[in-house]
């Protein structure tokens, strides 16, 4: 039997590496993820607690960076993809100096679509980092090019511009109606993806799951009792 143990938490940081992942992570919580100028500094994920108004507060999962690719395992591939799966809300960073924003920000999108179309189904946000490089002016020529129907807002965690306004619009996607958990619904996991990654570290060992209906009515359980003596000796 394998079991496979995934990451939870309210928000999931999703960006190439050298995004600012880890250095917003430690801005706005205890965390003290590795924060260095290569890439893959973060090799494994690191949790912070973000408080917010009111002793409010939420989870945010620094994930290892994606590249493209991903989805078919190159990179740090799919162990760390498995990770997003399990975050209520996508928090996608793309830094103010990239070539392309809004096509970095699809070429992400995309390694999520191509591992899970589930993913989609998430609440997302686009954070531009390292935004203390741009002006106004700057800023409101990118604007127009970013993607519609997803809130976005410039950041810097180092001069901490728009951190403020991040934590609003992460609190309101979490706490919208269409955000809320719903029921739990057990069906069988496709495991080929899986079967496949664990060949190729070496393990040749075929997996199967067997899966038993649930029993929906205590009528149909039949159950047995051991008569007692009762009269006292």
């Amino acid at each position: 039997m394998i079991m496979e143990l995934k990451l939870l938490a309210d928000v999931g940081l999703v960006g190439f590496p050298n995004a600012g992942k880890s250095t917003l992570l430690s801005a706005i919580s205890a965390a003290k993820p590795k924060i260095a100028d290569y890439p893959f500094t973060t090799l494994e994920p690191n949790l912070g607690i973000v408080s917010y108004h009111g002793g409010k507060s939420f989870v945010m999962a620094d994930i290892p960076g994606i590249i493209e690719g991903a989805s078919q395992g190159k990179g740090l591939g799919l162990r760390f993809l498995r990770h997003i799966e399990r975050n209520s809300l996508l928090l996608f960073m793309v830094p103010a100096d990239s070539d392309d924003i809004r096509k970095e920000y699809e070429v992400l999108l995309n390694e999520l679509r191509t591992f899970n179309p589930e993913m989609l189904d998430k609440q997302r946000v686009l954070a531009v980092t390292k935004s203390d490089m741009l002006d106004q002016e700057l800023m409101d020529e990118i604007e127009p090019t970013l993607p519609e129907g997803i809130p976005h807002v410039f950041i810097s965690s180092v001069s901490g511009l728009g951190i403020s306004v991040l934590k609003d619009i992460l609190w309101e996607e979490l706490n919208k109606e269409s955000n809320k958990i719903e029921d739990i619904v057990h069906r069988p996991k496709d495991v080929t993806r899986l079967q496949q990654e664990l060949k190729d570290m070496g393990e040749d060992e075929d997996i199967v799951y067997e899966y038993e209906e649930d029993v929906d009515d205590d009528d149909d359980i039949d159950y047995e009792y051991e008569e007692e003596d009762w009269e006292e000796k």
